[in-house]
């Protein structure tokens, strides 16, 4: 860069924030090739640092890589518990967290097993930290200081994936407006204290990108925005993709589930409870089926409340519904809504097929440790 350097790019220039994939490129490269470039911006930085962290801490090693990712599945099995507990009770809470800890597709990111895992794994943990944040803001402690660590904790969404993390936007405006505590005015406050929080943490990355790397900048917010118009290399499908992929993730029982979650949202004292649910479990799937970009990792926001829902739907079910016909049909959801999310974990988890040879990639990897 030309002329006299500002006193905050010799900051940026001592610590390690300079997003590269190929460090020091020695063939020519494109700069908007993300496979093989060398300023890389096609995904935000929060998770890279957390590998990165870890690998300076623990050594080049895989492990290294995957510990932040396991860390931030940890993490986001107490917070489903937190959220079922303070939405419902302690035992929705734990229902839910089993749910979500044999989850095969959420054990698969962990273990690296579905591409852009250690995105999608931090991603899913920092939107459910902000809605985790809301839920306690609004059902327990109103402090303004919760609301505005529940936007930094969406801004830390945002640096995990970009976009899809404004669904928080959406579920705070739920909590707000429909909860009928608040006045216009408390309303547009709390939208300005959690937007606060969201914008301290995303502006500095985004100004640093812009000024440092603008060509690169460009192109990668010019995908952002084409994302509903043109599909992303190759993930196209039809509007109706994440349809099917909710019985992929979630099983055969999920449009039961959301279809009672739906009736007792308008009978039940826990309307508002349910109602936040609802939109965080079927929000990502509306809107990006008007995308053409897709793909089913995009539904995994949602899944906390798909895992209290179930446990939800569980309970009631156990405790509340005596049919007076057909008496035998209740045993028998009762054990299906437990045996299915089991069936999905072996499915996905292929416990019962013969482990696959290690890639060339991964041989490489093992020869050079042990030279």
């Amino acid at each position: 860069m030309n002329g006299t350097m500002h006193w905050w790019q010799k900051i940026w220039q001592k610590i390690p924030l300079k997003p590269t994939l190929y460090a020091h490129p020695v063939l020519p490269y494109e700069k908007n090739n993300w496979v093989a470039n060398h300023i890389w911006l096609a995904k935000p930085p929060v998770a890279l640092w957390g590998m990165a962290a870890s690998i300076k801490i623990f050594g080049p090693t895989e492990w290294a890589v995957r510990l932040p990712s396991l860390i931030y599945g940890l993490l986001a099995i107490v917070l489903t518990y937190l959220i079922g507990s303070i939405l419902f009770d302690s035992k929705t809470g734990i229902l839910a967290a089993w749910l979500h800890a044999i989850h095969g597709v959420l054990i698969q990111l962990g273990a690296g097993m579905i591409s852009s895992d250690h995105v999608e794994t931090a991603h899913v943990f920092y939107v459910e930290l902000s809605v985790f944040l809301m839920v306690f803001f609004y059902f327990k402690k109103e402090a303004h200081w919760i609301l505005l660590l529940a936007g930094a904790a969406g801004g830390l969404a945002f640096l995990s994936k970009w976009h899809p993390a404004f669904i928080v936007f959406a579920l705070c405006f739920i909590l707000a407006a429909l909860s009928k505590k608040y006045s216009l005015k408390q309303i547009i406050v709390q939208g300005l204290i959690f937007t606060g929080g969201f914008l301290i943490l995303i502006i500095p990355w985004i100004s640093y990108m812009l000024y440092e790397f603008p060509e690169e900048a460009s192109h990668v917010f010019g995908k952002l925005s084409q994302a509903y118009i043109v599909a992303a290399e190759d993930h196209s499908a039809s509007p109706f993709y994440y349809v099917l992929e909710l019985l992929y993730l979630y099983g055969e029982a999920v449009f039961l589930i959301l279809i009672l979650a739906l009736v007792w949202c308008f009978r039940n004292n826990s309307r508002l409870q349910f109602l936040l649910l609802l939109v965080w479990a079927l929000l990502p799937a509306l809107a990006f089926s008007f995308a053409e970009t897709k793909r089913f990792t995009y539904l995994l926001i949602s899944a906390p409340a798909f895992f209290i829902l179930t446990a939800q739907v569980w309970l009631t079910l156990k405790e509340k519904w005596q049919p007076k016909k057909l008496t035998f049909l209740k045993p028998l959801l009762l054990i299906a809504l437990v045996v299915l999310p089991l069936r999905l974990l072996v499915e996905r988890m292929r416990f019962f097929e013969k482990q696959k040879e290690p890639t060339a990639f991964y041989q490489n990897i093992n020869a050079y440790n042990n030279n």
